[in-house]
């Protein structure tokens, strides 16, 4: 796991002084949502309060180690993925390693297969899962909420039921919950609360709201109807209500008797006066939050909330006044005031405030009643534009966190180390170019964040902040390092990417403490052989620097767990992420370095931790000492990173000395791989594409994920035969992805033989992970037209069964059938797969219908089918017009449409037409050449300049990107147009389409 002060962009020591509820609603959400950047492999990630999650789809099944399944002991929250019933059967039966699970999420598979639209039922095994306390719903699948809360009656310890996008009215069969504590419900529609939702007598929490903004306010939630529902719950302690619509109605008397938290985010307040008033009687009120509510008036009545502990107050870009003084609410120890455009620079505070944050204000100053209190300990002014800081900021002697990032000063006033409480610094983003040696008084200093700043020395006494832990420099232009820097003792976290540095001190080793150094981006030509004292240092990144040699005491970095000794493949198109922080000074030129390494250390014996190495981008590398070196590291399952470093041949043996998991060799010169490779026992995973090795008849410069996919990757290799391979489940998962990979590699054969075997071991399962659309296309180019009939019928059965069709799909499946229909001479089923298409628009494919028509002499058909093609240009190009969008290639297709449907006549008057509307080259290339297609068929072959027609043509072919000639050759095939006619038209359709 990635050391915890990585992530922690500015740490404030003091917690929210609010703790109402030992646990609540909004508590109980927060634990059960992953980040929307969830790592791949996903497997444990940490989450808020310390609980541990893993959110798991059917592939993550193929990775199911006894190592992780000893993990996942300790997790208690988990998030199942999953597409149809099939996939949820499997997935809850696995919950049997979760033996202290506790909050469970239905999920659906969005990275995985199509989400099925049958209905799905939570399987009845789930009721001896005693512990679960929180379940929460979220997909788009069919789910039958009764019969799946009939089952979820079973779990006698549920307090929390969460519905995220619930498109379906909240089932009766909740209101026999009565022991639920919270309760969440968000739709995509409208919150239609149930009459008896105040019936639960034990209920303490609700959150309630849209998912998302609908053009028309009446589809927000009815706040004041809302309301008058939710104030009859006996013991409603929390309420979070998300965009509300609409105040209008009379709700200002109502009053909660018990209610102390409370959250109102994203709406319109039409009158602030019964807003206010309402908020007035709620007299038991410790925490209040009023987020995006385009409020720019605190009213007087929130001076009755004399038990008000948490005031927050997140506004839109507009100035805040206040009518009434904070002062008057003595019990505010935390106050957020924040998105405004402007404060008033006389405002009061509570005396009482040990939490103020006024980020995201526009200020150019610091309000001057700040120095005034006295018990603050931390305060937050960030996304500002203040230049100074008051010199009576060291009256705040209780401060421990001051966060002023992105705001414009240049400078630290001395006394700043007069706050001898400071903990946590934040000076991100700031034009600042020195410290101040008073800096070395902030005796109590854990936290210094000078990311993105101007700083080009650091004082001596910066080894004076003995309890210093975090220390962030990244973005700068430092050259060197004070020697008093090894004085850091206690510092744990140093990043110092993206400088110059040079070198380091001599003593560098004396961090003993050092878990994490970045050093990614400087100019450091040789590192101390001290390094090889920071014996707990975890991830160390010395990418993209000038070294040439790594001393052999790194060997001794006994916690090591990630190196990364990597080059940048193309330094000029690095993304700096100071361009978004720094507008004023975005892209400072410092010099940039390669490392061009040759050996690692000899002995890395002591290297019983490692989990990742990354060396990428090398032409240095001696690659026999550099896998010697590697197979005398004897952690088990770690990962290496070998891409674009020239290698050509592998060791020949002694692969069961190589504990990696992962091996990544993409992009080198291997032409073979030793047969010894399978004994390396941990090997799960590889990387050999593009690499030299054989294509055919199967391609080897391949990758694979898991311990299944490798057995095939052996088997193709020769090193194993098909009955060493294991017949179950994790292999048909193994067998689909070697089948996608060759898909999209066009190696559709293979891509067939795969899915086939798949099948083989596991029918069920195999359909249900399948891509049928592309399997059925995969079948046709290798003309197994019957199946791919069979399989493209499947993924249009399920393609165009809900409410959203997906064209990427849809279109492709329905084309790919009718192709094989006609392999199989089947014209009739062919034209109604065109027809479905071109009726629903889906795709434009009269012109097809009509060709196939005439295929089979039914003229009639075929004049209509044109007809209609011919009409749905007509209007397309008109709209596009009146949008003023780009028409010519919708011109020139209904010009080819008036050709194929052979009115050579108006074809050849609309080719007048658009010789002055028609200006791209390419397409007066094509212009020139369908206009002669027109004259040919009409009867005025000698009215064509073949010469000048083909030099045009040929001068201009490759400028032609997005014309296909397919439907034109089509109906050459069938046309009964005289044969000379014919074979001009030929002649030029031959000349201007691509050269293959």
């Amino acid at each position: 796991m990635m050391f915890k002060f990585r992530v922690a962009v500015f740490l404030f020591l003091i917690a929210n002084s609010v703790n109402c509820l030992a646990q609540d609603i909004w508590d109980v959400s927060k634990k059960m949502s992953f980040p929307n950047d969830l790592p791949s492999p996903r497997f444990i990630i940490k989450l808020p309060d310390s609980v541990t999650g893993i959110s798991l789809r059917v592939e993550d099944l193929k990775s199911k180690s006894e190592e992780k399944l000893a993990i996942v002991k300790n997790v208690e929250y988990v998030e199942l993925c999953f597409s149809n019933q099939l996939e949820l059967n499997q997935l809850v039966k696995e919950l049997t390693h979760y033996s202290n699970l506790k909050y469970l999420s239905f999920a659906d598979n969005r990275y995985g297969s199509k989400t099925s639209t049958d209905s799905i039922i939570v399987p009845a095994e789930l009721t001896n899962y005693r512990n679960i306390i929180a379940v929460k719903f979220d997909g788009n699948w069919n789910m039958n909420y009764s019969k799946s809360l009939g089952v979820l009656r079973g779990l006698t310890k549920l307090e929390f039921f969460l519905f995220v996008n619930i498109t379906q009215k909240i089932p009766d069969e909740l209101r026999y919950f009565k022991n639920l504590k919270g309760i969440s419900i968000y739709s995509d529609n409208s919150v239609l609360l149930p009459e008896w939702i105040n019936q639960f007598a034990k209920l303490e929490s609700l959150a309630i709201g849209l998912s998302q903004y609908k053009n028309k306010g009446p589809n927000y939630l009815d706040f004041s109807a809302a309301l008058k529902e939710i104030v009859q719950i006996p013991n409603l302690k929390g309420l979070y209500i998300s965009k509300l619509y609409d105040l209008k109605e009379d709700y200002d008397h109502l009053s909660f008797k018990k209610l102390e938290r409370l959250k109102i985010s994203e709406g319109k307040i039409v009158n602030n006066h019964n807003f206010f008033k309402f908020l007035s009687n709620q007299k038991k009120l410790k925490f209040l939050e009023l987020s995006q509510l385009y409020i720019d008036t605190l009213k007087g009545d929130l001076e009755k909330l004399k038990e008000l502990k948490s005031l927050i107050i997140v506004g839109a870009n507009k100035p805040l006044t206040l009518e009434f003084n904070l002062k008057k609410l003595t019990q505010l120890n935390t106050l957020e005031i924040r998105n405004f455009n402007g404060i008033d620079s006389r405002i009061e505070f509570p005396k009482r405030l040990i939490k103020l944050n006024l980020s995201s204000n526009k200020l150019s100053f610091i309000p001057v009643n700040i120095a005034k209190l006295s018990h603050l300990e931390s305060l937050d002014l960030k996304y500002n534009s203040i230049n100074a800081l008051p010199s009576n900021l060291d009256k705040l002697v209780k401060l421990k966190g001051l966060d002023l990032a992105s705001n414009i000063l240049t400078r630290l006033p001395n006394n700043i180390g007069d706050l001898k409480s400071l903990s946590h610094l934040n000076l991100m983003a700031n034009p600042i170019s020195e410290l101040p040696k008073s800096i070395g008084q902030l005796q109590n200093l854990k936290l210094l964040d000078l990311t993105y700043c101007d700083i080009k020395i650091l004082p001596e006494t910066i080894g004076n902040l003995h309890k210093l832990e975090v220390l962030k420099l990244q973005g700068n232009f430092l050259t060197s390092l004070p020697n008093s820097f090894a004085n850091l003792s206690n510092v744990m976290y140093v990043n110092f990417s993206s400088n110059d540095l040079k070198d380091l001190p001599v003593a560098f080793g004396s961090l003993l403490n050092l878990k994490f150094l970045d050093l990614t981006s400087n100019n450091i030509s040789a590192l101390p052989a001290s390094i090889g004292g920071l014996t707990k240092l975890e991830e160390l990144y010395l990418a993209t620097n000038n070294l040439s040699s790594l001393p052999e005491e790194m060997g001794n970095l006994i916690a090591l767990q990630k190196l990364d000794l990597s080059n940048t493949a193309n330094p000029k198109q690095s993304y700096n992420p100071r361009e978004i922080y720094r507008k004023d000074n975005p892209n400072p030129k410092l010099t940039t370095t390669k490392n061009s390494i040759q050996y690692l250390p000899n002995d890395l014996s002591k290297w019983n931790n490692l989990k990742f190495i990354r060396m990428s981008n090398y032409t240095t590398l001696r690659e026999d000492n550099l896998f010697k070196s590697l197979f005398t590291i004897p952690s088990k399952g770690f990962s290496v990173e070998l891409e674009n470093v020239n290698i050509t041949t592998l060791p020949f043996s002694d692969w069961i000395r190589f504990n990696a998991r992962v091996l990544n060799l993409r992009s080198n010169k291997l032409t073979s791989i030793p047969a010894d490779i399978i004994n390396a026992p941990y090997l799960e995973s590889y990387n050999f594409n593009n690499n030299l090795l054989p294509s055919k008849p199967i391609n080897l410069n391949s990758y694979a994920g898991n311990r299944y996919e490798k057995l095939l990757w052996f088997k193709e290799f020769g090193f194993i035969t098909e009955k060493d391979l294991p017949k179950v489940d994790s292999m048909v998962l193994a067998l689909i992805e070697k089948s996608s990979n060759h898909y999209y590699r066009k190696e559709y054969k293979n891509a067939v033989d795969y899915a086939n075997q798949a099948i083989n071991i596991n029918k069920d399962l195999a359909l249900s992970k399948i891509f049928k659309g592309n399997l059925g296309e995969a079948n046709y180019e290798v003309g197994n037209y019957k199946e791919a009939i069979e399989l493209l019928t499947l993924a249009l059965k399920n393609d165009t069964a809900g409410n959203v069709r997906i064209m990427n799909f849809v279109v492709p499946d329905f084309e790919f059938r009718a192709k094989s229909y006609l392999k199989l001479g089947d014209t009739i089923n062919a034209i109604r797969d065109y027809e479905m298409l071109a009726v629903n628009n889906w795709s434009d494919s009269w012109g097809e219908v009509g060709i196939l028509y005439r295929k089979i002499n039914n003229d009639i058909a075929a004049k209509n089918s044109f007809n209609k093609g011919i009409k749905k240009y007509l209007e397309t190009i008109d709209d596009s017009k009146k949008q003023k969008y780009d028409v010519e290639l919708n011109q020139l297709s209904l010009l080819e449409l008036y050709i194929i449907s052979e009115d050579f006549i108006l074809a050849e008057v609309y080719a007048e037409t658009l010789k002055g509307e028609i200006k791209k080259t390419s397409n007066i290339t094509l212009l020139a050449y369908l206009s002669a297609c027109a004259k040919i068929g009409n009867n005025k072959i000698k009215e064509v300049n073949f010469p000048f027609l083909e030099n045009i043509i040929l001068k201009n072919k490759k400028d032609i990107s997005s014309w296909s000639y397919e439907l034109f050759f089509k109906w050459l095939r069938v046309t009964k147009i005289q044969k000379e006619k014919e074979v001009l038209m030929r002649k030029l359709t031959d000349l201007i389409k691509p050269t293959v």
